[in-house]
C-alpha cells in the first residue's frame, strides 16, 4: 500500500509545476523557452503554410480542427493499406484489410487506440514507429488545444478587453496550440519517459525480429522469433498522451512492454501526469487558482474512491476459484511481478483518465472492480483524457452552477459570464450522448446475420459451458446492455 500512496504523491508533485509550465505555454505572453523552441515551430508552421499570427473564432477553429482529422485519417489509412511498400519493414509484413486500415486510423485519430491488431506481427516499424507514434502525439495535443480554447472562452477571448457586445471573441490559433503543446510539451516530456524505459530494458531499436533457440530443446520448435523495435517511444506517448495503444498485443502485461516493477511504477505515474498537470493549467490561463484546487479535490476524491474500492476488491479471492485453489488475493489474469494492488492502481488510472493501456486483463478482475472501471470510463471526467477530460468536467461544473442558480433564486453565471437556457441544452445532451451512442448502437451487430453467425456462435464454442439455453438468453441479454 505505501508504493501506492507514494506514485500518487509522485504524480501530484510533478503534475503541479508542470501544470505552471504549460499555462505558460499557452498563455500568448513571452517565454522562457522561445528561445529554444520557437525556430522548430517556426520551421513546422512553414510546412504546414499556416500563419502563426491569425486569430481564430470558434467557428474557424473547431473547422481547423475537423480538417486536421480528416487530412490525417486520409493519410493514415493510406500508409496502412500499402505498408508493404514502404520502408522500414525488415520482417516483410503485409498490408492490413480496408476495414482493419480505417478502423485503426479513426481510433488513433481520435485518441481512442482501440487496436483489432496485434502490432508486433501486423504492422511495419513505419506503421508502428511513425505513424502510429505521430497520432499518439497529435490527437492528445488536438484534445488539449480544445481544451485551451474553451479556457479562453469562459474568460472572454484573447479580445476580452477590446471586443464589442456580441462581437466574436479570439480563441486563438488552433494550429499554433497544437504545434506548442506537440513540442513544448509532448516531445520533452516523452523523451524522458523513453530514455527511462529504455533503462529499464524496453526495445529500443530498428532491428528485426530476434531469432532465438528455445530453452526446451525437446520441442519441435527450432527457432523462435521474438519481435522488438522501437517501443520505448511509443510506450512513452501512449502513456503519456493517455492514448493506451501499446506495441504488443497484450500492452504493458508484456515483459518487454514494460519489464521491470519500476518500468511499471514510470508508466504508472505517466498515465496521469498530464491530465492531472492540465487542471493547474486552466487554474494559471484562467487567473482562478483557487477554480484549480476545486477541481483538484473533487477529482481527487472520485479518484481516490474509486482506486481504493477497485484495489480492495482485486485484494479479495476470486469467487471462480473457490475450493479449486489457495484462498489469496485475485492473481487470475494479472503478472506475479506486480501482483493485485499495482494492477488494480492500473487498472484504475488508465479507466479514470480514458488511456486504455493494461498491465492486466480487466476482464479477469472481481466485480466491483470491474464496476469502477466502467464508471470511470462512463464518467470521463475524474482526471479524463489529456484535455478532453477537464472540458468534460467543466460540463458538468456549468450544468451544476445552473441548477444551484435556480435553487437559490439567482441567475446562473460563472466568472461573470451567465448560463441560460440555450447553453444548458446542448450541455445536457453532451451528458447523455456517450449513453445513448453505446446502448443505442450497440444492439445493432447483435440483429446482423452475419455477426450472429460468427462472432457470438464462436464466442458459445469457446466457452461450452454456456451452451445451455438459460445460458444462451444471458449471453444476448448481456451483448445488448453492454
Amino acid at each position: 500500500m505505501f508504493e501506492i500512496v507514494l506514485i500518487c504523491l509522485i504524480a501530484v508533485a510533478l503534475a503541479i509545476p508542470l501544470g505552471s509550465y504549460m499555462a505558460g505555454v499557452f498563455s500568448g505572453q513571452k517565454h522562457i523557452t522561445d528561445g529554444f523552441f520557437s525556430p522548430i515551430e517556426s520551421l513546422l508552421y512553414r510546412l504546414m503554410r499556416v500563419s502563426p499570427n491569425e486569430s481564430m473564432t470558434w467557428r474557424t477553429y473547431g473547422m481547423a480542427f475537423l480538417m486536421s482529422n480528416l487530412i490525417l485519417g486520409v493519410v493514415a489509412f493510406l500508409l496502412l493499406k500499402f505498408q508493404q511498400v514502404l520502408p522500414f519493414n525488415p520482417d516483410h509484413i503485409g498490408p492490413l484489410s480496408w476495414d482493419l486500415a480505417l478502423h485503426t486510423a479513426i481510433s488513433f485519430i481520435t485518441n481512442t487506440n482501440q487496436q483489432h491488431y496485434a502490432g508486433q506481427a501486423q504492422l511495419s516499424y513505419l506503421s508502428q514507429g511513425f505513424l502510429i507514434v505521430t497520432l499518439q502525439f497529435v490527437s492528445p495535443a488536438m484534445g488539449l488545444a480544445i481544451c485551451v480554447a474553451v479556457l479562453r472562452g469562459m474568460t472572454g477571448g484573447k479580445n476580452n478587453k477590446t471586443a464589442k457586445e456580441g462581437e466574436e471573441r479570439d480563441l486563438g490559433n488552433y494550429y499554433v496550440d497544437v504545434v506548442r503543446g506537440v513540442v513544448r510539451v509532448f516531445l520533452p516530456l516523452s523523451l524522458i519517459v523513453a530514455l527511462l524505459l529504455a533503462w529499464q530494458g524496453v526495445p529500443s531499436t530498428f532491428s528485426g525480429a530476434q531469432h532465438v533457440q528455445p530453452l526446451d530443446t525437446q520441442s519441435s520448435m527450432s527457432s523462435q522469433a521474438i519481435p522488438v523495435g522501437p517501443v520505448s517511444a511509443m510506450a512513452a506517448i501512449k502513456q503519456l498522451g493517455t492514448n493506451g495503444g501499446g506495441w504488443y498485443g497484450s500492452n504493458s502485461a508484456d515483459p518487454l512492454e514494460n519489464p521491470t516493477p519500476l518500468s511499471d511504477v514510470i508508466e504508472t505515474i505517466a498515465i496521469v501526469l498530464i491530465p492531472i498537470a492540465v487542471v493547474f493549467m486552466a487554474g494559471g490561463l484562467i487567473g482562478r487558482k483557487k477554480f484549480a484546487w476545486m477541481s483538484f479535490a473533487t477529482m481527487a476524491i472520485l479518484s481516490v474512491s474509486f482506486t481504493a474500492a477497485t484495489i480492495y476488491s482485486e485484494n479479495q479471492a476470486n469467487a471462480a476459484f473457490v475450493g479449486a485453489s489457495a484462498m489469496g488475493p485475485n492473481m487470475e489474469g494479472k503478472e506475479v511481478r506486480f501482483g493485485p494492488e499495482l494492477s488494480a492502481l492500473w487498472g484504475a488510472l488508465t479507466t479514470q483518465t480514458s488511456n486504455g493501456s493494461v498491465n492486466a486483463s480487466m476482464d479477469s478482475f472481481n466485480p466491483l472492480g470491474g464496476l469502477m472501471a466502467r464508471s470511470g470510463m462512463l464518467v470521463n471526467a475524474i482526471w479524463g483524457g489529456v484535455g478532453c477530460g477537464f472540458v468534460n468536467f467543466i460540463v458538468y461544473v456549468w450544468l451544476a452552477v445552473f441548477l444551484s442558480g435556480l435553487m437559490i433564486g439567482r441567475t446562473p453565471e460563472i466568472f461573470g459570464r451567465k448560463i441560460e437556457t440555450k447553453e444548458v441544452t446542448p450541455l445536457s445532451s453532451l451528458i447523455v450522448l456517450p449513453a445513448l451512442c453505446i446502448l443505442g448502437l450497440l444492439p445493432l451487430p447483435c440483429l446482423s446475420q452475419v455477426l450472429r453467425g460468427t462472432v457470438i456462435q464462436d464466442f458459445m464454442e469457446s466457452h461450452r459451458f454456456f451452451m445451455s439455453m438459460p445460458q444462451r438468453l444471458r449471453i444476448m441479454v448481456l451483448a445488448w446492455q453492454g
